[in-house]
């Protein structure tokens, strides 16, 4: 489970801004390293959540993906989103069960993907240790990634730098408070890349995604998006946001949209995005 957000209360709203970001790049990586046709490939969706990238790679025509989640919210949402697969036999497990551990043989999969998960765990940058110490959690995400694949399967990691999160999310700066706390959840990409070395993976890259918001673009271009707790439900980071902090908040995008410089905060964030991206993808082999 997430160590400070409540998915199975916020699996009901979920699937209404989000999307899965970067699914190109993953069916791309896929056709390009496997090293066998697309419809062979078994991919394990870890943290899969309400499984929008299960029924992406499915629709695309991966022939098996095999999700894993710690909320039973997300994965009831996930089951009737994808029954069609279930009942094929492309989806042949649905598991409940709490990264990092995974609960599959050696060399099980083609391809592990982890899209925004590592930051649940649990690890959380402290100054008196160093930054190794700090993440033994994701550490254990991705060596437990690297003994599920096969020889030449590929490892997805989706995540994002402390750039792009100071960045390029146009409301974060509102919750500075929490964003400060958000920070130090996340690895460091470039311990990332050091964590899967250390693994055994090669060809470790690190893939910015440019062009596409992480939220549907509706959503999050609703500038009053923040007063309302369904939209907030559809981020995370507003588990980390006290009452006082979130009724701030609140005041400033009212006061802010009334005098006009909430839009001017928006395009700001919009310029940093395109040159940033909000997202990154680590993309390893096996």
């Amino acid at each position: 489970m997430s160590t400070y957000t409540n998915y199975n209360k916020s699996s009901t709203n979920y699937d209404d801004s989000r999307k899965p970001v970067g699914v190109e790049l993953y069916l791309d990586s896929i056709l390009a390293n496997v090293g066998k046709p697309v419809e062979e490939v078994h991919v394990l969706d870890a943290g899969c959540g309400t499984g929008n990238y299960t029924e992406a790679l499915l629709n695309g025509g991966v022939g098996k993906v095999t999700m894993l989640d710690a909320s039973e919210g997300m994965l009831s949402v996930a089951r009737q989103k994808i029954a069609q697969y279930i009942e094929s036999g492309r989806v042949p497990q649905v598991l409940q069960s709490t990264l990092p551990t995974m609960p599959f043989t050696n060399g099980h999969f083609d391809v592990v993907m982890i899209n925004q998960v590592a930051h649940h765990l649990g690890d959380v940058m402290d100054d008196s240790k160093t930054p190794e110490e700090c993440f033994p959690k994701t550490q254990k995400l991705i060596e437990e990634a690297y003994r599920v694949l096969r020889n030449q399967g590929i490892f997805l990691f989706n995540t994002a730098s402390k750039e792009q999160l100071s960045l390029a999310y146009w409301f974060y700066c509102l919750i500075p408070d929490a964003i400060q706390i958000y920070l130090q959840k996340y690895a460091p990409l470039y311990l990332v890349e050091k964590f899967a070395l250390q693994a055994g993976f090669t060809s470790v890259n690190a893939l910015p995604e440019i062009n596409k918001t992480y939220m549907e673009w509706s959503s999050y271009s609703n500038l009053e998006g923040p007063l309302s707790e369904t939209w907030r439900k559809c981020d995370s980071i507003w588990s980390l946001v006290t009452d006082k902090e979130l009724k701030r908040a609140m005041q400033q995008v009212t006061e802010m949209d009334t005098n006009g410089t909430l839009r001017e905060l928006f395009d700001q964030s919009e310029k940093e995005r395109m040159l940033i991206g909000q997202t990154t993808t680590i993309v390893a082999t096996k």
